[in-house]
């Protein structure tokens, strides 16, 4: 009987486990998205703007997609998570931003772009907030 007992208690626990890692694992590929979707935004307007200046509306999508990102990414990567908040806060209003500004922030897309490929592929460390 005592086994028996100790058996159940280990299956849950194993269950409540996997059922925590499952939720994070879907948390981090909704963080991702996310993050992605910024990035690929930013990269097709960008493209636009070559032939066009960029509109308030496409700026302010930007703003938003970036501040989404991280939010989202916050559990997974403060730093990050704060560079994404940065980038959403640099497209409300591009104008008023010099270029050392964008680099010592550290939020020019390439970067951006970079750390999501590590992330998606398993290359750059997770850093966890403390909770």
């Amino acid at each position: 009987m005592g086994l028996e007992i100790v058996t159940k208690a280990l299956e849950i626990a194993w269950d409540n486990i996997t059922r925590s890692r499952r939720e994070e694992d879907a948390r981090f590929r909704e963080a991702l998205t996310k993050l992605s979707e910024a990035v690929t935004e930013t990269r097709i307007i960008l493209g636009k703007q070559r032939k066009q200046e960029i509109a308030s509306e496409d700026k302010e999508r930007l703003s938003r997609l970036w501040s989404k990102a991280g939010i989202a990414i916050s559990e997974f990567d403060r730093d990050l998570a704060e560079r994404c908040d940065i980038k959403g806060v640099f497209w409300a209003g591009p104008e008023n931003w010099t270029d050392k500004q964008i680099d010592d922030a550290n939020i020019r897309i390439v970067a951006m772009e970079r750390e999501m490929r590590e992330l998606f592929g398993g290359k750059r460390q997770i850093k966890k907030r403390e909770k």
